[in-house]
């Protein structure tokens, strides 16, 4: 397929490229070329899972952007107006009802922020869907139908949805920077893990062949050493017997043994203090 589409001269060619180290390549399960939504380059698209993924729990944050629609303020006051009016009545205590108050607002965000968003794909969805129908009727037909002039309409509708997206990722990403900018946390961590991927080992040299892969490489290593520390004589028992039997090894008399094992006295400890360098503290 093709990554770019020239409007002027009514040519498609390919340009766009991804590029990934080969130690990368075993994680890699998928590469292909999308559509023209927005611009007039085909987005070029690679599936990756890394070996390993720690996914962490995600605390829930309050979407900001909901407390701006006047509609939904509306209705948020009047479904607080209605829940005080029900639970205020009787003896429960004021804490009780401001934390049951607090979860009940909390479900009302979250239900529509959910509702928004489905409501959000699904339109980008039906966008891409007949974006997509466009595109592959603009290689099929040439010159260019008529009808085909409205795709600059629909790709204006896509590009509000997506650019809506990115200023909210990036709302989030300034917001989480400002409270752990100055903690030890995450991203101490995530600077360490970078510092550790630079060392990584990208591929070893084997006799044979070039190892790029994790797995491989540590079996190389354990190979080598294997083989460096595996004895290459026979454990044959009668050879190690006759190999000692023939060895005279120094021992101690029973009288040195005695006296090695009697407690220190005084005068030994006296000694050893007075011999030791002026200005050592004991």
């Amino acid at each position: 397929d093709y990554s770019f589409y020239s409007l002027p001269h009514n040519v498609f060619s390919r340009i766009a490229m991804i590029l990934v180290p080969k130690i990368f390549m075993e994680y890699i399960f998928s590469a292909t070329t999308g559509y023209r939504l927005i611009s007039d380059h085909a987005p070029v698209l690679i599936t990756w899972s890394p070996s390993a993924i720690n996914e962490s729990s995600k605390r829930w944050r309050l979407n900001a952007s909901l407390l701006t629609d006047e509609t939904f303020q509306s209705t948020l006051k009047d479904e607080v107006k209605t829940f005080l009016e029900i639970n205020s009545k009787g003896d429960q205590p004021w804490h009780l009802i401001w934390d049951a108050l607090k979860a009940f607002v909390r479900g009302i965000l979250i239900s529509k922020a959910t509702i928004k968003k489905k409501s959000r794909n699904l339109l980008q969805t039906q966008l891409e869907e007949e974006l997509l129908n466009l595109e592959k009727k603009k290689k099929k037909y040439k010159p260019i139908p008529p009808q085909i002039l409205s795709v600059f309409c629909k790709k204006y509708e896509l590009n509000k949805i997506l650019t809506g997206k990115i200023e909210y990722a990036l709302f989030r990403t300034k917001q989480y920077y400002f409270e752990s900018g100055e903690k030890a946390r995450k991203l101490l961590a995530h600077h360490l893990k970078k510092i550790a991927s630079s060392q990584i080992i990208p591929m070893i040299n084997s006799p044979n062949s070039l190892f790029f892969s994790p797995k491989d490489i540590n079996k190389a290593f354990v190979s080598y050493y294997k083989d460096l520390y595996s004895s290459q004589q026979t454990s044959d028992p009668l050879l190690f017997k006759s190999f000692f039997d023939k060895i005279t090894l120094p021992h101690l008399l029973t009288d040195n043994d005695n006296w090695l094992d009697e407690p220190l006295s005084l005068p030994e400890i006296g000694s050893a203090i007075r011999s030791m360098p002026s200005g050592v503290g004991v």
